[in-house]
């Protein structure tokens, strides 16, 4: 003011505002004062509210604010819990308060998070938990502050709890990892493959498991062989469930410390023995309190420290390994059980045997379908009635029932017994009955009854007797000697014909070679041929001839194979029919050569009757004469072709096959020259067509004979009614044989006699033109060559005649070689 009256235009007016103003500041001043004495006294209430609060939180950080928010008391712990300095904090607002604990917090949002501003809600109080960036945990608790009805302001508490919190974290970790374990535990020992014993799917499932609970780097499976000498590898794999693959072996005396401590251990932790700067736990693997194998896992580190909860998982995987093993040898053992009960189930329902099976007390436990249906007896009966009841059913069907009730009071008297005897029924059954003592260590339980039908196995032995009689004295009756021998030659039994000139026999020579009781020259072959047989499994057979008795005798010995030891020899002296025989060929051969002569004889003169014929034709005129000139033209022609047919057969039958090259263009021009005096043989178009390939080698002769017979035929038995009759002839060689087609359009053959058409002296009717040797004839040239004929005939169609030949040329060039 003093200013303000020193000017020079001050004025009496302006003093009194002058002084106003001066009146106004003081009142406002002394306002002033009034107030700040009155929060003075506010903020000391404060302060013993404060002071009291401290007393029941002294380790929590506190911090007291206003009712609008500011700092106004804090302790020393709130300083230090939020790395602050008393002198940078005092007079902070509460803006800035707010910013800067918000930037410490993990999550800004968390300030309020959804929660009503404690600042507009004077009462409200809150408690929760918020987390600060370098990884504390507060929990926050504040609480307004009333005097009376007055809010005074709040207050916070912040209580480090960061060690609590991270046990918490810790132990739900654990929780849910032992709930993993957990539920990875019942899902193994629920498996289906641990049910079932499948050993190589539970160590897949478990080193799973374990790979996917512990993270570990490698798991592994490791069992010891038998002896305890090794320790094998059999199932290893990476986190990737990659198998690992590959044989891997550790001598158990090697790591003799460690196998030994193995024993005693549950888990054993410690440095990898295979790999270095590895990290193992392994938990032993026991089957009846015996270490059998091991599980183990790995990680890269040097010293490990194993977690309890992984220590536990790994020996809860052993325990389920063991139980596994145990499993697969229980299985084991019951398959082997079932398969027994089922083969004494099967021996028990599928034997043919009827079983009953009684206690000591003769009570029925047991009994079979056969038992029931071999006594026709009924279930029901069986099981509800008394033991003597039974038994007189079953009497009443024998032919002497009373020895059946001797023989259970005798079973009964003598309980330790077993008794066979055969019981004759009324029908005509014969059943053998076998009662065995049931023995457990001493004690009798009861008694087991076999009966079995034999009525079929007494009437197959007699029928065997009588067979055997019957086989005995068709042997007997046989000239043969029969010798049953072993592979080296030694006689086991024989059976001697009553004119035996072979060799001297006598009970002796059982048991003895036949190097010493046959003639050697007769041993010699047959040696060789049980050499033969032993490599075949064949019959063999060989004849030879000797001088036993002065003079020379043929004899015919066969070997037959009886069972692979044993041969049996049969020897039959077939001089006589030796003799027969080559008086038969020489019988034969002197037929052969008079029907070969005569008809060469015969056919001179007929040759020379057909050629006076022709001239007689040719110098008349007369149609009677020319009548009776073809008849007998047509009786030459018909006597001339029997003849050449006889000198064919004779060919066919005495001469052997001869190999040569076939020239078909040749033989078909010279078969179709001597056929053209044939009657109509100029009516009948023939046509050959041969096929390019590679020639034929075969018997030239024989085929010419088949190939003429056949042509013939077609131009006797051709279709008067058709314009053009044919004949067709077509040949195609290859390599293995030669295919020969003749083709007719002619009258063909009824079907009736189809079947009889290559039989001797077969004609179809009396007016058929030829002599029936003709087919007879081609059928065995073509069989002497090694072929076969096949034919097919119609009335429409004619006659096809298919013949096939074998290609002989190998067989021809190793004649030729051999000729050479």
């Amino acid at each position: 003011l003093i200013p303000l009256l020193e000017q020079p235009e001050f004025e009496v007016e302006g003093y009194f505002a002058s002084f106003a103003a001066v009146l106004v500041i003081s009142f406002l001043a002394l306002i002033s004062g009034i107030r700040k004495r009155k929060t003075a006294e506010e903020n000391e209430n404060l302060l013993l509210t404060i002071n009291k609060a401290s007393f029941q939180e002294s380790n929590a950080a506190i911090l007291v604010t206003d009712p609008l928010g500011n700092p106004i008391h804090f302790n020393e712990l709130f300083l230090e819990t939020w790395g602050l300095k008393k002198e940078t904090f005092i007079g902070v607002e509460s803006q800035n308060w707010k910013n800067f604990a918000e930037a410490h917090f993990l999550d800004p949002k968390v300030y309020l998070d959804g929660k009503p501003d404690p600042q507009k809600e004077a009462d409200l109080a809150i408690k929760d938990v918020v987390i600060l960036k370098d990884g504390r945990y507060l929990q926050r608790t504040t609480r307004p502050l009333f005097q009376g009805e007055r809010s005074l302001g709040r207050i916070w508490f912040y209580n480090d709890i960061t060690e609590l919190e991270q046990e918490k974290v810790k132990l739900e970790k654990v929780k849910t990892q032992l709930a993993r374990q957990n539920k990875m535990l019942i899902e193994l020992a629920g498996s289906e493959a641990l049910q079932e014993g499948d050993l190589e799917e539970v160590f897949k499932q478990v080193l799973d498991s374990i790979s996917e609970i512990l993270e570990a780097d490698s798991t592994s499976i490791w069992m010891l062989s038998e002896n305890g000498e090794w320790i094998d590898r059999v199932h290893c794999q990476k986190p990737n469930k990659e198998k690992i693959t590959g044989e891997a072996r550790i001598s158990t005396k090697a790591y003799q410390e460690y196998f030994t401590s193995l024993e005693s251990s549950l888990t054993i932790s410690g440095k990898s023995r295979v790999n270095e700067g590895w990290s193992t736990l392994d938990a032993p693997i026991r089957k009846r309190g015996k270490v059998v194998g091991m599980v183990c896992i790995g990680v890269p580190v040097i010293e490990m420290k194993w977690e309890q909860s992984m220590v536990n998982f790994m020996r809860s995987m052993s325990d389920v390994l063991a139980v596994s093993l145990e499993t697969v040898e229980r299985r084991a053992a019951e398959k082997e059980l079932r398969n027994k009960d089922a083969i004494q189930d099967a021996i028990f329902e599928l034997s043919g045997l009827g079983i009953l099976v009684t206690t000591a007390e003769r009570k029925i436990i047991s009994y079979n379908d056969s038992y029931l249906t071999m006594w026709g007896m009924d279930e029901e009966f069986l099981l509800e009635e008394q033991p003597g009841t039974i038994v007189g059913f079953c009497q009443a069907q024998l032919k002497n029932g009373a020895e059946l009730r001797e023989t259970m009071h005798f079973l009964i008297n003598n309980p330790d017994q077993d008794q066979f005897d055969l019981l004759e029924f009324k029908d005509g059954r014969i059943v053998e009955r076998f009662t065995s003592v049931l023995n457990v260590d001493g004690q009798i339980l009861g008694r087991v009854w076999f009966f079995r039908d034999i009525s079929g196995q007494v009437e197959t032995e007699q029928r065997l007797r009588i067979t055997e009689a019957r086989n005995q004295a068709i042997l007997n009756s046989l000239p043969d000697l029969m010798l049953r021998i072993d592979t080296s030659g030694k006689i086991l039994d024989l059976k001697v014909p009553d004119n035996e000139t072979f060799l001297q026999i006598n009970s002796e020579i059982i048991g003895k070679p036949i190097q010493h009781v046959l003639p050697l020259e007769f041993v010699h072959r047959a040696l060789e041929q049980i050499g033969e047989i032993q490599q075949r499994k064949e019959a063999s057979a060989f004849e030879i001839e000797m001088n036993l008795t002065g003079k020379l005798c043929d004899y015919e010995a066969r070997l037959v194979p009886s069972n692979p030891d044993e041969i049996l020899v049969i020897v039959r002296d077939v001089t006589e029919r030796k003799r027969a025989e080559k008086e038969l060929v020489q019988r034969n051969y002197e037929l052969d050569s008079f029907v070969y002569r005569a008809s060469h004889d015969l056919k001179a003169p007929l040759n020379s009757l057909m050629g006076l014929i022709d001239i007689v034709r040719n110098e008349t005129t007369d149609e009677n004469v020319l009548l009776y000139l073809g008849l007998m033209d047509k009786s030459v022609v018909k006597l001339d072709t029997f003849i050449r047919n006889l000198t064919d057969f004779s060919r066919i039958n005495r001469l052997e096959i001869q190999y040569e090259k076939v020239d078909f263009g040749q033989m078909f021009d010279e078969i179709t020259e001597s056929l053209h005096y044939m009657e109509k043989a100029d009516r009948v178009e023939k046509s050959v067509h041969l096929e390019p390939g590679p020639p034929l080698y075969a018997d030239s002769f024989h085929i010419g004979i088949v190939l003429g017979n056949l042509i013939s035929n077609a131009i006797k038995y051709q279709d008067l009614s058709k314009e053009r009759p044919t004949v067709d002839v077509s040949v195609v060689v290859t390599e293995k044989e030669a295919t020969i087609i003749v083709k007719d359009n002619g009258v063909g053959i009824p079907l009736e006699y189809q079947d009889r058409i290559f039989e001797l002296f077969f004609r179809a009717s009396n007016q058929s033109f030829g002599s029936g040797l003709g087919l007879y004839i081609t059928r065995n040239a073509v069989e002497k060559m090694a072929g076969k004929i096949s034919f097919h005939s119609s009335s429409d169609s004619g006659t096809h005649f298919i013949v096939t030949i074998p290609n002989q040329k190998e067989l021809m060039v190793k004649h030729e070689e051999k000729k050479g």
